[in-house]
Formats: structure tokens, C-alpha cells, sequence
């Protein structure tokens, strides 16, 4: 992701309310990196944002069941990337 499409990315979740996002990343290292900085950008915004990870879930969950809880374990977070 180039800086300037990173910076609009940034405005626009300070911007909103809340939202889910779906991210993508060829691989983890720069996942890890692009999770830091947006973090870390909308949380000076006063945000509080939570990244659900899907490998996290366990076989007996279904993902409406996983999502669900993972939201309800993060009360107070405006912003969730998926």
C-alpha cells in the first residue's frame, strides 16, 4: 500500500463511526507493519480498533459465533479489521 492510498485510508476511518474491514496483505510481515500504523494512527483519533483473526477460531465455532464473540470481548472498539 503507497502512503498517499494508506493516508486516505486513515482519513476515512477517522472519519467514520465505526465499521468492519476486510485487509489483505501478501504476507504477514507487511500485514504486521500496515496493522501498526493504522492502529496507531486512529488511535490518536481516540479510536480503539480490533483485528479479528480468523485462524484464531476454533473448529467447533461457526464464524457468526467466532465474530460475535470477538466483538463482544472487545467492547469499546469502534474500528474491526478482518
Amino acid at each position: 500500500m503507497k502512503s498517499k492510498e494508506l493516508g486516505l485510508l486513515i482519513n476515512a476511518l477517522n472519519n467514520k463511526d465505526s465499521g468492519f474491514y476486510l485487509v489483505e496483505a501478501p504476507d504477514n510481515t507487511t500485514l504486521d507493519d500496515l496493522m501498526l500504523k493504522i492502529k496507531v494512527a486512529v488511535g490518536q483519533g481516540g479510536k480503539r480498533t480490533t483485528v479479528i483473526d480468523f485462524l484464531k477460531k476454533t473448529s467447533a465455532q461457526s464464524i457468526s459465533e467466532f465474530v460475535r464473540c470477538v466483538v463482544e470481548e472487545s467492547q469499546g472498539s469502534q474500528v474491526f479489521f478482518v
